[in-house]
């Protein structure tokens, strides 16, 4: 059996039936040879990092990003959800479609807490005092948002007050500040949770930073 090893999972691991877990290299075929006419149990954790990416955004913008293996997180936005009545509206044996307003009155404006010395174009593993937590196993909608959260990376953040709506376009965001941010008039350090980007339908997915 050959088990395929993402090149991102840097600190993968292989157990046969039970046995103590041995490493498998990333970006590679995994060889796990199997005994004839026998049950072989194999337990595969990936274990990736989380990580911070830096260099997002447009030229100059220098905004992070937060990844773990191949997921993108993002800062989930709480939602009121408003029916259109839109005539397209129709119903399937798989769920219903509706045209909505979706609407959000939670803050928005964090930069993360990045650890010092962070270079251009440069990641940072796993930072201190960031976390990952499963929450619950995926269900029959493993990306269902906050109505089923299943894994989720607390990160340390600040309140940035000078990151508004647009004057012009009043219904986004300013685009994102120029990072390292100027945080002397931010908030306290704080706790935010990210949750996948692909169960969230409001998000920050990219944010400024500072460092600590």
């Amino acid at each position: 059996l050959f088990i395929r090893i993402p090149g991102w999972a840097t600190f993968a691991t292989v157990s046969l039936n039970g046995a103590l877990a041995t490493p498998a290299l990333a970006n590679s075929y995994h060889l796990v040879t199997c005994a004839a006419a026998t049950e072989t149990v194999v337990t595969l954790n990936l274990n990736p990092k989380i990580i911070i990416e830096r260099d997002w955004g447009t030229r100059g913008t220098n905004g992070v990003a937060v990844t773990r293996g191949s997921l993108l997180f993002a800062l989930p936005l709480d939602e009121t959800t408003t029916p259109l009545g839109s005539p397209y509206d129709k119903c399937f044996d798989s769920g219903c479609s509706r045209d909505v307003q979706i609407t959000s009155s939670e803050h928005w404006a964090y930069a993360l807490v990045v650890p010092k010395g962070m270079m251009p174009n440069s990641t940072v593993a796993d930072p201190p005092r960031w976390t990952f937590t499963k929450l619950s196993s995926p269900g029959r909608h493993p990306f269902a948002g906050r109505l089923a959260p299943t894994v989720a990376i607390t990160a340390e953040a600040r309140e940035l007050p000078s990151w508004t709506m647009d004057a012009e376009y009043i219904h986004s965001p300013q685009p994102v500040p120029s990072s390292p941010v100027d945080c002397r008039a931010c908030g306290p350090i704080k706790s935010l949770q990210l949750v996948p980007f692909g169960s969230t339908r409001l998000r920050i997915g990219m944010l400024p930073y500072t460092s600590e």
